[in-house]
């Protein structure tokens, strides 16, 4: 008897939970569905205007240790094909050529910890930023929309998702206790949207316009005025 009263305890308390109908004073009171949706995390760092902006400016600021860089792996690319084809013929040759790859690849290590000191910390309070705005943005969408949790995902926009590469990542991410969308009825990804509105917030505090920037939804419109 009280393993059934438990249980029947339990069952109310799940339906209250899940917006079902809950009784109170012996009046059936409707709760309100839960609205969820989803949001691609990986679509906004990729095409918001800001992020976009944040890519470039990393390589302007690299585009001097690569163009360096690249010089020294055309002269290690010279030295392996040298290698390759005389090599047997000329021992002496080939022992200064080789030490001129492993000069090369050092040189190269080198630059890759300049190229870190260079932008680490940049990179890293530009990642903070977008993130915060992205967050922000999310929220405000839910808010105004009615949604009562969104729930964020990443996927590369515009490339295969069932590489194995890509497969592997999400299983990763699910042994790992992630959470990952197998099926989203339509309407339920406001990752355009939020992408939308970021873009002509963006724009409209004096960011460089693009193509993706749009119009913005009427609704966000008129809740702004």
């Amino acid at each position: 008897m009280k393993s059934f009263l438990r249980w029947s305890v339990l069952s109310a308390a799940l339906l209250v939970i899940a917006g079902g109908t809950a009784w109170t004073q012996g009046q059936a009171v409707s709760q309100p569905a839960t609205k969820v949706g989803v949001v691609n995390v990986g679509l906004l760092f990729t095409k918001y205007q800001k992020a976009i902006n944040f890519k470039k400016e990393l390589e302007g600021d690299l585009a001097p240790l690569k163009g360096e860089a690249e010089k020294i792996k055309t002269i290690m690319q010279q030295h392996q094909e040298w290698i390759k084809k005389n090599g047997l013929a000329d021992p002496g040759q080939k022992e200064k050529s080789e030490k001129a790859l492993r000069d090369g690849q050092r040189a190269l290590e080198d630059l890759d910890l300049q190229a870190r000191k260079l932008i680490g910390k940049k990179q890293e309070a530009q990642l903070v930023q977008l993130y915060k705005e992205i967050q922000a943005a999310v929220q405000s969408y839910g808010q105004q929309t009615g949604y009562h949790v969104i729930f964020a995902y990443g996927d590369p926009p515009d490339a295969d998702l069932f590489t194995f590469g890509n497969i592997n990542r999400k299983m990763s991410g699910m042994d790992m206790g992630g959470l990952v969308p197998f099926y989203v009825q339509n309407g339920l990804d406001v990752s355009n949207d939020v992408l939308q509105r970021l873009n002509y917030t963006y724009q409209q505090a004096g960011g460089a316009s693009s193509p993706a920037t749009g119009t913005v939804p009427a609704q966000f419109t008129n809740q702004q005025k």
